[in-house]
């Protein structure tokens, strides 16, 4: 698709049944896509999957830092090194290019610069952590979680430390993941003339989790998920 948007043919974002139109918020991937094949000239997923792999090493090199910032101790930075060096999922899934893996790398690293904040009151820490989450959640909403987290911790401190910026710092957080998605679907719309739906309710992704599936309790299934919202006519209300 983000080959097709770069050559001008928006045909995939017509149909009201189509895959843009159920989840939208795939067009922050799509868009990066486009950069990387306007950029490179190249349609070659294998230079997708070592990029991948640089996101798998920068993503245990921020749980490091984490790791340093909470316990610094060294033997448990070796721990944590031969920990990671058995968690091979995500070493196997960087061969899939689905916006994941950088995800997770931008979403934790946001992390980091937040703990650097606490840690040194430097401002612009903050700012590089918003950023940073932004370009996580538009590769990935998934990221949404993170930053619920990033939230969270946030508020813990505002209530040890009572500092107007910490407030700050949460509403550019969530205003800026959450605009980022929405200017990117935008300038799609702009692009291509058209209005795309709001896509499938989150509500039916919490339905998929409280029901049975074919692979797992509460995993995937487009029958008690994605379906109820094309059984209704794609009213998402």
């Amino acid at each position: 698709n983000a080959k097709l948007f770069l050559e001008g043919n928006y045909e995939n974002l017509m149909y009201i049944e189509g895959y843009f139109n159920k989840y939208p918020f795939q067009l922050g991937l799509t868009f990066l896509c486009e950069l990387y094949y306007k950029i490179t000239g190249s349609d070659d997923t294998l230079i997708l999957q070592a990029i991948n792999v640089l996101g798998v090493c920068f993503t245990f090199g921020a749980l490091q830092k984490i790791n340093r910032y909470l316990f610094d101790n060294d033997k448990l930075q070796i721990l944590t090194t031969i920990l990671m060096m058995g968690c091979i999922q995500p070493i196997i899934f960087s061969t899939f290019v689905y916006g994941n893996i950088l995800g997770y790398a931008f979403s934790i690293w946001a992390v980091v610069f937040e703990m650097r904040y606490i840690k040194s009151g430097k401002k612009y820490n903050m700012f590089i952590s918003a950023l940073l989450i932004a370009i996580g959640t538009l590769l990935k909403l998934n990221s949404m979680i993170v930053l619920v987290a990033m939230v969270i911790i946030m508020f813990v401190h505002l209530l040890k430390n009572r500092k107007i910026f910490d407030i700050v710092s949460i509403v550019i957080c969530v205003v800026l993941a959450n605009t980022l998605n929405s200017v990117v679907i935008m300038q799609y719309e702009n692009r291509a003339g058209i209005q795309l739906s709001d896509g499938v309710p989150k509500i039916c992704w919490l339905n998929m989790g409280l029901n049975e599936s074919p692979a797992a309790p509460g995993w995937y299934n487009p029958n008690t998920g994605p379906a109820f919202y094309s059984n209704n006519n794609y009213d998402g209300e």
